[in-house]
């Protein structure tokens, strides 16, 4: 192409290679400066590589911002004047001829026959200054000759195109239109003759790349007077045509998915739609199905659109459209447009909503460990609250260190219930908690330690795995962990500043909520630290003593009784609830219990004395502090509220048991 410029060119010296006046000239080819050359290129906004063949500087001073330029392209013009820029610029390809009105003193270059809008007027002067009227037709016959060479040879190839049987010079060819000549209509038959070819020879990179090619052309021009029964679509919607990457076969299927989409639209044959919308139900079915073999990585992170699917590879946050959401688990009331989704990092196919993310997968972990230390014999745990805000009330981290939350030992995994998850979060206490304290303590368990196998974290998590080494084959009797959210906003904070860039572009285009920004930067910066301290029971010595056939020695501790002994004192304690003193009927029944328990009267003793005068010491502290806060007013308010609040915890009593014993306060108090 650039010789057949160059020669046509030099047919016409006078025009196209002469110095013009001082301040006017033209150069052609190798004489054109490169300072000029590069200005000129930056002016029209040409690629780096472009190669100008001929310049005209139009510039009064001389400097190569008003110039007509002529590459393999085509034609650029620009103008500057009084601040204002104008640019023109036309492809041989798309240029079918160039005539002049003389009426109008101008070249008129007509890209279309039948749309006149489309063709240009340029004046005789725009495009040289001081061309002579002489020379008007060798400008003519120039252009002329140059567009009509190009576009016949781009024609004769297409030509060879269709002639051949040989898939290598189809191939070559193919890319010889795509190369030289790509604004002219045998380009897109370039590109599906390629998808044909590269599909034969199995390369399906390339295949995947003009595929790509030739569906924007479809979608983006609306040509869609393809028969959709053309050989080439009905293997483009083949499932094995493609054998890339997953997510590469999902985006050939949403593309797919898109075309036919407009097919639907834009045809009036009702047939034409029956087909085009059969294969729209395949391809929603086959999107929802296929998401599933997607690699983690792929789909880290989600949000639902109205509307449709963008897969984009090179993104973090793929949108999934709200009519073909695959199979894959939110927490109730979800999924919902405009929120940010992030996946579970060891469950798949399981999604959060990133603004509760770091709280849920805490708790989650927070609830496995404690339950992986009472399956392994901890007779008492002890949590502080280090750093970070406490999300739950007391008695829910209580029942969790009970191993209450959708556990049992021995038996199920932790608890799915994503809703209740999501309730508790919401329940924000607002305000730092650090330092405080919760200690839990257990009765001595019937089993030697062992791993549960409904473990999730644990299999990631190398001081557990050396917590139950050291427990089971060392008999370790004391550990103390520390936990941080840190440990789990790492799998999503790699990408920390390419994720802001993406959720900044997608509220911009209201796919998301304002909001999300906001999220993102409290997650990554903000942290929850938990110290968790356990004492296990010493199951070497509590096997030794049984096989030796000695009875255990009388407990003295109220964390150590046998199972007769804490029913026992279950019903003490009830009665003491109840009444607050333990009267005839009640030590009758007492006795006769004990009796059915085999309890004799010595350990009956002890346990009650733990319990004297109806209350514990750590109960008869409580209603001390609850006779202080009451000394001078007459209702407990949210300032005594939250200290008693804070004396129940480091006292581990029960809401239930302070309940009655505020009660009992008030009552003397009235009396």
């Amino acid at each position: 192409m650039k010789d057949i410029i160059i020669k046509e060119l030099r047919k016409y010296p006078q025009v196209f290679d002469y110095p013009n006046e001082q301040d006017n000239k033209v150069y052609i080819s190798k004489n054109i400066p490169s300072k000029k050359e590069h200005a000129a290129i930056k002016v029209h906004e040409l690629p780096i590589k472009s190669e100008i063949l001929w310049l005209c500087d139009r510039t009064f001073w001389g400097s190569a911002e008003d110039n007509t330029i002529i590459t393999d392209v085509g034609i650029f013009y620009h103008e500057s004047t009084f601040g204002d820029s104008f640019y023109w610029s036309i492809t041989w390809e798309k240029l079918k001829r160039v005539e002049f009105i003389e009426g109008r003193d101008s070249f008129y270059f007509i890209y279309s026959e039948e749309d006149e809008d489309q063709n240009a007027l340029l004046s005789r002067d725009s495009f040289l200054l001081n061309l002579s009227l002489e020379f008007v037709p060798h400008v003519l016959s120039a252009l002329n000759s140059i567009a009509s060479q190009i576009v016949d040879k781009a024609e004769i190839l297409l030509d060879q195109l269709f002639d051949s049987t040989d898939i290598d010079e189809q191939i070559n060819i193919s890319h010889e239109i795509i190369n030289n000549y790509p604004d002219s209509d045998s380009v897109y038959m370039a590109h599906l003759t390629l998808c044909y070819n590269y599909r034969i020879k199995e390369d399906w990179n390339n295949l995947l790349l003009h595929t790509d090619y030739c569906l924007d052309d479809l979608i983006d021009n609306e040509l869609v007077d393809l028969n959709i029964d053309d050989d080439f679509f009905k293997q483009y919607i083949t499932l094995n045509i493609y054998r890339g990457s997953a997510l590469d076969r999902l985006n050939f299927k949403n593309r797919s998915l898109q075309h036919f989409l407009l097919v639907n639209e834009l045809t009036y044959n009702q047939e034409e739609q029956e087909k085009s919308w059969n294969k729209i139900l395949e391809l929603k079915k086959a999107l929802k199905s296929d998401f599933d073999t997607l690699n983690s990585s792929d789909k880290k992170f989600l949000v639902v659109d109205e509307v449709r699917m963008d897969l984009d590879k090179e993104k973090l946050i793929k949108v999934i459209s709200k009519d073909e959401i695959p199979e894959i688990k939110f927490p109730v009331l979800h999924p919902q447009t405009e929120v940010l989704y992030a996946s579970h990092p060891y469950k798949e196919n399981l999604y959060f909503p990133f603004s509760s993310l770091e709280e849920m997968l805490f708790r989650e972990r927070i609830d496995e460990f404690l339950h992986l230390v009472r399956c392994l014999g901890a007779v008492e745990i002890q949590i502080e609250f280090k750093k970070g805000k406490l999300t739950t009330t007391s008695e829910e981290i209580q029942k969790a260190i009970g191993g209450h939350v959708g556990r049992e030992f021995k038996g199920v995994g932790i608890s799915a219930d994503l809703q209740a998850e999501e309730k508790r979060i919401n329940k924000n206490l607002n305000s730092d908690d650090s330092g405080l304290k919760i200690l839990q303590t257990f009765p001595s368990p019937n089993t030697s330690p062992y791993l549960p196998d409904d473990l999730t974290w644990y299999h990631n998590e190398p001081s557990w795995q050396n917590l139950k080494k050291f427990r089971v084959q060392g008999g370790l009797l004391h550990h103390r962990e520390t936990l941080t959210s840190k440990e789990i906003t790492k799998f999503y904070s790699k990408n920390e500043s390419k994720l802001s860039i993406e959720v900044k572009a997608l509220i911009t285009n209201a796919k998301l909520d304002i909001n999300t920004e906001n999220y993102i930067h409290s997650t990554f910066k903000e942290e929850i630290v938990w110290d968790i301290s356990i004492r296990f029971e010493n199951y070497h010595e509590k096997e030794a003593i049984k096989a030796s056939g000695l009875r255990e020695p009388l407990k003295e501790s109220k964390n150590e009784l046998s199972e007769p002994e804490l029913e026992y004192l279950e019903e003490y304690k009830f009665i003491l609830s109840e009444n607050l003193e333990i009267n005839g009927i009640s030590r009758k029944m007492l006795n006769r219990l004990a009796e059915k328990l085999k309890i004799n009267n010595e350990r009956r003793e002890f346990l009650e004395k733990s319990y004297s005068d109806g209350l514990t010491d750590e109960e008869k502290e409580y209603l001390a502090e609850v006779e202080f806060c009451l000394s001078e007013v007459d209702d407990i308010g949210p300032i005594e509220r939250r200290f008693l609040e804070k004396e129940r915890l480091r006292l581990n009593l029960t809401k239930d048991r302070t309940d009655k014993i505020e009660i009992i306060v008030k009552t003397n108090i009235n009396k």
